[in-house]
């Protein structure tokens, strides 16, 4: 199961993982999104996995987009908004390269604003979307322990539409009735759990 680890003043931390129960509970995911945010950018909120990511997987990213640029005998003829068009599309296939790969949010992470600032809607996105995942996957577990495990053979991971090779690897598994998957997987996964029935 992703944790999430805040980085900060003790007190304002404690706050802050406070209103992050509170407004994961709201029924509207963008106004949470919206008030997560507001908090993040208010007290330059870190959240360690999320650096953690952009640590291990930027210098991953820079090398496969080093290397698409290289290939593309396009890139080096194209100008101006042509090339911009460009380099995003191979941005956006250098990305594609990664185990883990968060889409549109990875291209957020790795390419901040001037000022080295990454949007604090991407982060507190991550944030609410990780954060109401761990929450959803122990219920959903209560859920299943709650129903007879003798029509349980076991559990499957339900992929998103667009889940990366890590998650579509970890799809493949299959898990006894016995050992429930631990999800998200990692930062920002969207894969569910749903039971194998024996019948």
């Amino acid at each position: 199961m992703q944790q999430l680890t805040f980085s900060l003043e003790g007190m304002i931390v404690q706050e802050f993982e406070q209103n992050l129960d509170t407004v994961s509970s709201l029924d509207d995911p963008h106004k949470a999104t919206q008030i997560i945010a507001y908090l993040v950018q208010k007290h330059n909120i870190k959240c360690i996995e999320i650096d953690e990511y952009i640590k291990k997987f930027k210098p991953r990213y820079i090398k496969a987009l080093d290397a698409e640029i290289q290939r593309s005998s396009d890139f080096a003829r194209a100008k101006g908004r042509q090339k911009d068009q460009l380099l995003h599309k191979l941005k956006l296939k250098a990305i594609k390269t990664l185990e883990i790969n968060l889409g549109a949010f990875t291209y957020n992470l790795f390419c901040p604003d001037a000022n080295g600032r990454i949007d604090p809607w991407t982060i507190a996105y991550l944030i609410y979307g990780t954060y109401s995942r761990n929450k959803a996957v122990l219920r959903e577990r209560a859920q299943l322990l709650d129903l007879d495990l003798q029509d349980i053979r076991g559990y499957e991971i339900i992929n998103s539409e667009n889940c990366c090779p890590c998650c579509q690897k970890l799809a493949k598994k299959r898990y006894n009735k016995y050992n429930f998957p631990e999800l998200p997987f990692h930062i920002g996964c969207c894969c569910s759990i749903a039971p194998v029935f024996t019948y």
